[in-house]
Parts: C-alpha cells; sequence; structure tokens
C-alpha cells in the first residue's frame, strides 16, 4: 500500500494469484517454506527495495561464494572446508548449481540490475531453509557439495550449516588467498 509503482514489473492479477496460491498452501506447509514463499511474494515486486528481511533468521552453510561468470566460485570458507577455497561449486546434493541457481532466482527481484541479482542469489545459494523449501535439500542438515578445482578434480564435502542466528564472528571464515 505504501509503494510508489508496485506493479511495474507484475500485474496485481498475478500478484494476487501468487498470494492466494501461498495461501492455499500454508496449512501444509513448515515454518520456514512459508517465510520463502513470503519471500518470493516480495522479489516479485521486483525492486530491491521490498523484501522480506531474514537476516538471523536462516542457518547458513560456512562459505561465501561468488559468480565468476558462469561460474560460482568459493571465495571465503571455514577452516574445516579449507579444501573448497577457490574451487568451483559443481552441485549441491544431487541438483547442479546451474538449477540451484535458477530455482533461488524466485527470492531475487529480477528487475534489478545484473550485478544485484548475482549478489543476492549468491547469499542464498549459501541460506539452508531456502534450499531446503525449493527441493534442493531433503531436509535442514548437512549437505553434500561437489566442487571441482582448477585441475578439472572432483571432489565432495559434506557441510554442516551454522545455526540462525549466530553472529558471523563465531565462525571464523577465510578468504582464498589472491596468486602473485
Amino acid at each position: 500500500t505504501k509503494h510508489r509503482d508496485p506493479f511495474h514489473f507484475i500485474s496485481k492479477a498475478e500478484f494476487d494469484q501468487a498470494v492466494s496460491y501461498l495461501r492455499q498452501r500454508i496449512p501444509s506447509m513448515k515454518d520456514y517454506e512459508v517465510v520463502a514463499g513470503l519471500q518470493h511474494l516480495a522479489a516479485l515486486i521486483g525492486d530491491g527495495h521490498t523484501f522480506l528481511d531474514t537476516s538471523g533468521l536462516y542457518g547458513r552453510f560456512p562459505l561465501e561464494g561468488f559468480w565468476f561468470g558462469n561460474e560460482f566460485r568459493v571465495i571465503r570458507a571455514a577452516p574445516e572446508y579449507r579444501e573448497a577455497l577457490g574451487a568451483r561449486i559443481v552441485s549441491i546434493g544431487s541438483v547442479s548449481i546451474g538449477e540451484v541457481q535458477k530455482r533461488i532466482q524466485q527470492f531475487v527481484p529480477q528487475a534489478e540490475n545484473q550485478w544485484y541479482v548475482l549478489n543476492s542469489s549468491a547469499k542464498h545459494l549459501m541460506s539452508v531453509e531456502p534450499l531446503a523449501a525449493l527441493g534442493v535439500l531433503p531436509g535442514l542438515g548437512s549437505a553434500d557439495f561437489t566442487f571441482e578445482d582448477d585441475s578439472g578434480r572432483r571432489f565432495k564435502l559434506r557441510i554442516r550449516p551454522v545455526p540462525a542466528g549466530a553472529k558471523s564472528g563465531e565462525v571464523a571464515i577465510e578468504p582464498v588467498p589472491l596468486p602473485f
């Protein structure tokens, strides 16, 4: 009601239909699935100023990734996952990173610029509950990530999530070393 032009990216009828669809499903949904549904509704508005703030609400994997073209690479990792630093994430669980990226887009306002979309999706890709809500993960626990290093070697690591609400300083995440 206070947005200057909420239906510049999606029609009011399409938005209302999405609201109705979510409302019908709520009784059979888990709490985090409802929150993810609300995130999707906010993203439908299409701008980065309209969002559901979930900071501190979701568990997260202690990795940080960045998009380098079509490759999603680990730029920071908790010490126990140091092997992943610099590697490309190939899949999360049995779902390819390309498919995960495609699914996660429903939480990202698509009328924003390319860099906003890429940065936002990178953050969502490390959030446990959205991945579970999208069917990427079977539940809220640890997940198998498949990586590929620059020599083409593929390897898997089982990554334990950091609980929701954990302060960022409580989990040390190391940056990828820069080559000289």
